[in-house]
């Protein structure tokens, strides 16, 4: 396996699963939906609390989402880089004012 700084492995599972069974998925880019309660702290100033109603209506049928809905365990691996290399490549030939 071939490592860098900043890669990650993500695993997800959900609890109390009986049986275990491993996927490889990618990460799902599908947006997903949450809820949040509008509340109001004692001295009176409004804030906003997520609530467990989070979900995906329309995940990617090969993603860590489906593989869970699925009822398996997935490892995602992950790098934190997000610099988009051949912009920068390319911004590196511009001309800039002195």
């Amino acid at each position: 396996m071939v490592s860098v700084a900043g890669d990650r492995l993500l695993v997800k599972f959900q609890l109390g699963k009986k049986t275990v069974e491993g996927s490889i998925a990618a990460s799902n880019v599908r947006p997903f939906v949450e809820r949040f309660d509008r509340r109001v702290d004692p001295r009176g100033r409004v804030y906003f609390w997520t609530t467990p109603e989070f979900s995906c209506p329309d995940p990617h049928p090969d993603s860590d989402v489906s593989a869970l809905a699925e009822r398996y365990i997935t490892v995602t691996p992950l790098q934190f880089d997000l610099t988009q290399h051949v912009l920068l490549a390319e911004m590196s030939g511009w001309e800039w004012p002195r």
